[in-house]
C-alpha cells in the first residue's frame, strides 16, 4: 500500500542501534559512495561527471543538476534542508500532508500523486530525486536525458513499491547515518556542502543530545496508527524513523521483532498481549485523523481498558510529517522528549 510512504504504506525506516552510533559523523565516503568523495575537491566541490550510489545501484550525474523535481515528502525535506530548495522547480506525491515552509522552496506541487513521466518531462527538470517509481519509467526520463536518483534512506519505500521498474537493495545501516548520508550527497550533487554538511552534524547532534537523556528509561512503548477513519489499527515495526525515535528515546518498541515497518495488519489481539507502557499514536496520516482522533477509536477497542497505558494515561503523539526521513523530523523527536518530560 502505497499510501503513505513506508515499506507497505506510509515511508519510513531500518534497525536502531543508535545511542553509539550518533557518536561518530558519517564521513562523506559511507554516504554519496565512496566514487563521489574520490571525486570531490579539498575545497569540497565535486567533479562531474559524478558517480553516486542509488540503493545499491551505480548512477551516473553527467552534470550540476539545476532543475529538481522530488517525488515524496522526504526527498523535498532533505533538498531543502542540503540548502538546495531553490533548485526545486515541482514536486509531488506529499499525499496531503502538509508540511511546514521549506527552506528555498518556493516550487507548487505538480501532483499529489505519483506523477506520470509526461508530468515530469513537462516541468523541465533535469535531475529527479524520488522514493519510488509508482507512475514514471526511470528509463524513459534517462533517455530525456533527465537523471534519476534515490535517496538511501528511502530505499525501503523503493523496493517495496517499484522494484519491478528499478532495482534496488537496502542498507543495513541506522536510518539517522542514511539521512546524513544522504544530505552530504546532495551537498555535492547541488554545490551546497557547506550547509548539507551542517544540516548532517545538526542531526547528528540533537539526536544524541537527547539519546542522553535516557528519558524512557526501558519502558516498553507501542507505536500505533490508524491510517483513516475506517482502516484497522496498525504498528511501526523495527525501522524507520519513528522507531529510531524511540530508541533514542531509550524506549522499548513492542513491535521490534518485526521486520516491517508499518505493520498494516497488525491484530488487537496482539496491541492487548503486549500491553505496552506507553502508546505512541503517528497522527494526521490522513486528514482528520489527529491525535484525539486516534485516542477516541483506541478507547472503543474491545479491552482498551485493560493496557497500562491507558490506566496511567501514557500517550504520547507524533505527527506523520515529523517522522520523515529528513532533518524536518527533528521537531519530532523534541517533542516527544518535550511531552516526556510533562
Amino acid at each position: 500500500m502505497r499510501r503513505i510512504q513506508r515499506a507497505t504504506p506510509l515511508v519510513i525506516l531500518c534497525g536502531v542501534a543508535l545511542a553509539s552510533s550518533m557518536m561518530v559523523a558519517c564521513s562523506r565516503g559511507q554516504s554519496a559512495s565512496s566514487d563521489s568523495a574520490a571525486q570531490a575537491s579539498s575545497s569540497g566541490e565535486a567533479s562531474f561527471p559524478l558517480e553516486i550510489d542509488s540503493c545499491g545501484q551505480k548512477v551516473v550525474v553527467p552534470k550540476r543538476p539545476e532543475k529538481l523535481l522530488t517525488i515524496g515528502a522526504d526527498p523535498l525535506a532533505q533538498v531543502a534542508a542540503a540548502g538546495a530548495g531553490d533548485k526545486v522547480v515541482a514536486y509531488s506525491a506529499l499525499l496531503g500532508m502538509e508540511l511546514p515552509a521549506l527552506p528555498g522552496v518556493s516550487a507548487s506541487e505538480l501532483t499529489s500523486d505519483d506523477p506520470s513521466t509526461e508530468q515530469v518531462l513537462s516541468t523541465g527538470a533535469d535531475f529527479v530525486v524520488a522514493n519510488a517509481f509508482i507512475n514514471t519509467d526511470p528509463e524513459t526520463l534517462k533517455n530525456s536525458s533527465i537523471t534519476s536518483w534515490v535517496p538511501s534512506s528511502v530505499c525501503d519505500h523503493l523496493v517495496s513499491s517499484s522494484s519491478e521498474k528499478v532495482k534496488g537493495t537496502v542498507a543495513d545501516k541506522p536510518v539517522i547515518e542514511k539521512i546524513q548520508d544522504d544530505l552530504k550527497t546532495m551537498g555535492l550533487l547541488f554545490g551546497t556542502s557547506q550547509t548539507a554538511d551542517h544540516a548532517a552534524e545538526d542531526l547528528a547532534a540533537r539526536v544524541k543530545a537527547v539519546a542522553e537523556q535516557n528519558l524512557g528509561q526501558g519502558k516498553s512503548v507501542a507505536l500505533l496508527y490508524y491510517f483513516d477513519g475506517n482502516s484497522p489499527i496498525g504498528a511501526i515495526g523495527n525501522g524507520g524513523v519513528p522507531a529510531a525515535f524511540t530508541a533514542s528515546l531509550g524506549l522499548k518498541n513492542v513491535f521490534e521483532d518485526q521486520k516491517e515497518i508499518w505493520i498494516s495488519d497488525t491484530s488487537w489481539e496482539a496491541v492487548l498481549q503486549k500491553d505496552p507502557d506507553i502508546i505512541l499514536f503517528v497522527t494526521d496520516m490522513t486528514p482528520g485523523m489527529d491525535f484525539n482522533k486516534n485516542k477516541e477509536r483506541l478507547l472503543a477497542e474491545n479491552g482498551a481498558g485493560n493496557l497500562k497505558a491507558v490506566k496511567e494515561g501514557a500517550f504520547l503523539e507524533l505527527r506523520y510529517h515529523q517522522g520523515i526521513a529528513a532533518p524536518l523530523a527533528l521537531e519530532g523527536l523534541e517533542s516527544l522528549a518535550k511531552q516526556m518530560k510533562q
